[in-house]
């Protein structure tokens, strides 16, 4: 049953984490410390705040309550390249024990709903490239490779 509520720090502390585990908050510089992890919290307040984003978890009820296994998070925005109404799907994740359960599938979903209903004429998500379950999971939903994304790090002079 699928019931909309404020989340509690302690789903938005979860949050933070599973950023964390899945290597997002790694490649901007994020490292685990309590002051960093205090301004990842507060990013995703922020978040829940703006009406141009999507935050969703999924949990699951037990014995010791209801437990997050399943995240989603969306924006919509105005695409750099061509300015078109776009949804963008900052994170998605699910714990290892919920893969291959259809639980992806359905917050993609939802996510790709929520972007419509806000003017999204399509979908966008970046994914690591040495993540290959999660880029053919992306390619069977449809995604498509529209560009590669280069980073340099090392900054000295190159002759």
């Amino acid at each position: 049953m699928r019931t909309r509520r404020p989340l509690n720090k302690a789903e938005i502390r979860w949050i933070a984490d599973a950023y964390e585990e899945i290597g997002v908050l790694s490649i901007e510089g994020y490292r685990s410390t309590d002051e960093t992890l205090q301004k990842a919290v507060k990013l995703i307040e922020f978040w829940l705040e703006d009406q141009d984003f999507l935050v969703l978890i999924g949990v699951e009820t037990g014995r010791s309550g209801a437990v997050p296994v399943s995240m989603v998070i969306c924006h919509v925005r105005a695409s750099p390249l061509d300015r078109r109404a776009e949804g963008v799907i900052d994170a998605i994740y699910v714990v290892p024990r919920k893969r291959r359960t259809g639980t992806a599938r359905l917050l993609e979903a939802e996510a790709t709903q929520w972007a419509r209903e806000r003017g999204a004429e399509r979908m966008r998500t970046f994914v690591a490239c040495w993540n290959s379950p999660m880029l053919a999971f992306c390619e069977r939903l449809g995604y498509g490779h529209a560009y590669a994304e280069l980073v340099k790090t090392d900054m000295s002079p190159r002759e």
